[in-house]
This record gives structure tokens, sequence and C-alpha cells, in this order.
């Protein structure tokens, strides 16, 4: 029963740190881990980590990371060599600036088609257009203003 509790007072605790603005990638983990500790089946639950997640995990890096390394290098070139920002602004240009969310889903079905990880082209995209922010002057501190940035690209 207490367990039930821990999951709601981290979850509680989730929320109130993300909308003061901390980072959901660092907290859900903490959030995670104070669950465990909270509900007090710590001990009991290290052997399912070490047996069942570790192996399963290990796997998955061992078949999948060469593809999002090699997909993450490809994405960090167009980004750099100026493709991502060119195929971008020719689908605005083609289909109008009133159609964002069109022109992310066709930028990003392009940049697939042409090598890079589905994984890695959101983070590209909101790099250029995080790119483009500076470029303009102006200045945001949340990735999730980042995000709403990008479907107005």
């Amino acid at each position: 029963m207490f367990s039930t509790f821990a999951i709601v007072i981290t979850l509680l605790l989730l929320m109130f740190f993300a909308y003061r603005g901390y980072s959901v990638l660092i907290l859900a983990p903490i959030m995670a881990t104070l669950a465990v500790l909270l509900s007090g089946d710590f001990l009991s639950s290290i052997p399912a980590y070490t047996d069942v997640f570790m192996s399963a995990l290990s796997g998955f890096l061992l078949k999948f990371f060469p593809i999002f390394l090699l997909g993450a290098l490809f994405g960090r070139l167009m980004a750099d060599s100026g493709a991502a920002t060119a195929i971008a602004n020719t689908v605005v240009e083609k289909l109008g600036a009133n159609k964002a969310i069109l022109v992310v889903i066709l930028v990003c079905a392009i940049s697939t088609y042409g090598g890079v990880s589905l994984f890695v082209c959101g983070w590209l995209w909101l790099q250029t257009r995080a790119k483009k922010a500076n470029a303009a002057g102006e200045c945001y501190g949340q990735l999730s203003s980042h995000w709403s940035l990008l479907v107005r690209f």
C-alpha cells in the first residue's frame, strides 16, 4: 500500500519540478529511484535489474548502437554542413509557413530517407531551430520552449 503512495508522491514531485523548469531527462531517473527507495522494495528488486534488465539492455545496445551512432554522426554532418537548413527552407518555401506541422513531418521524412535515424531527426531540427533563434537574438532557456518553436519553424 505504501508503494502506491510512493509512486504518487514521486509523480507529484516530478510534475512540480518539471513545471519549475527542471529537465525531465534528469528528474525521471531520480524520481524513479526515490520511488523504489520509498516503497521499501529496494533490496528485493536488485536481482531484477542485474539479471533481467542488464542482459536485455546489453543485447539492445549491441544490436542497435551502430545504427544510432552512424545516424547521429550523419545528422550532425547535415546540421553543420547546412544541408538541414537548406532542406527545411526549401520545404517551407514550397508549402508555406502556415503549414508548419506538415513541414516538420516532411522535413523529418526527407532526413530519415537521407540516412538520419528518426530518433536523431527530432534533435537535428531542434538544434537547427535553436541556431536560428540564437542568430535572431532570441534567447530560450528551456528545451520545451525549443520544441514549441520547432512547430513554428
